[in-house]
Parts: structure tokens; C-alpha cells; sequence
């Protein structure tokens, strides 16, 4: 269906939105060196290119929150409509975003009769 996005389309999105928002709302850049595209516009790509960049992505998050510590966590920062939140929220949305889009995937997963992976916490 082409309102809803292919199971690689999920992955890309994931692979482009968590570094691209992180680098907006916790660094404060202006524009993220991760750009992503929104809306079912992600590229179709192969499963090792879709590997890849979840990697690169998600290493990159890994890494740079890793440094971050308490005052900066607390500091404010202006995300989506001029909403106002700390940076440890935009942390916790970027986890729930995760989520939201792996929920997504289990289902299109179990509806092509694919047994997902064991989530393990």
C-alpha cells in the first residue's frame, strides 16, 4: 500500500530521523549532517545499505549522548510547533520513537508470517 511504509522504508526512517533529531534538538545544529526524508519518501534501498546506515546512525547517537552529562540534560531546547523541552525528554522521545516504528515493523513482519525477533530489554 502507498500510504504505508515498506518494512525497509521503517528501517531507513529510523536510520535517518534518531541521528537527524538528535543533532537538531540536543545539539542545537541548524541543519543535521544526517538529513532525513519524512512522509514515505524514503529511498528504497538493499538490506545491507539499510544495515548499514542503522549502524551509522545509531553509533553516531551512541556515542555522542554518551558525553553528555546531568546540566546539559536539563537545558531546554525548542522542538516541533515551538514546543519546550528538556533534553532529556527529547532523549526519551527519541527512544519512543523507536519503539513506535519497531511496533510497527513486528506487525507487518507477523502479517507476512516472518516470527520477529525476541525483544530482550
Amino acid at each position: 500500500m502507498p500510504e504505508v511504509r515498506s518494512f525497509g522504508q521503517q528501517m531507513i526512517h529510523l536510520s535517518e530521523s534518531v541521528p537527524g533529531l538528535y543533532e537538531l534538538f540536543i545539539e542545537g545544529k541548524k541543519a543535521p549532517t544526517h538529513p532525513f526524508s519524512e512522509g514515505g519518501q524514503e529511498p528504497v534501498l538493499s538490506k545491507e545499505e539499510i544495515v548499514a546506515r542503522l549502524g551509522v546512525g545509531f553509533d553516531y547517537v551512541e556515542r555522542a549522548a554518551a558525553k553528555l552529562r546531568a546540566p546539559a540534560l536539563r537545558e531546554p531546547t525548542r522542538i516541533f510547533g515551538g514546543k519546550v523541552v528538556s533534553k532529556h525528554r527529547m532523549l526519551r522521545f527519541l527512544l519512543d520513537h523507536t519503539t513506535h516504528h519497531r511496533g510497527q515493523t513486528v506487525v507487518y513482519l507477523r502479517l507476512n508470517h516472518i516470527q520477529p525477533p525476541l525483544y530482550r530489554a
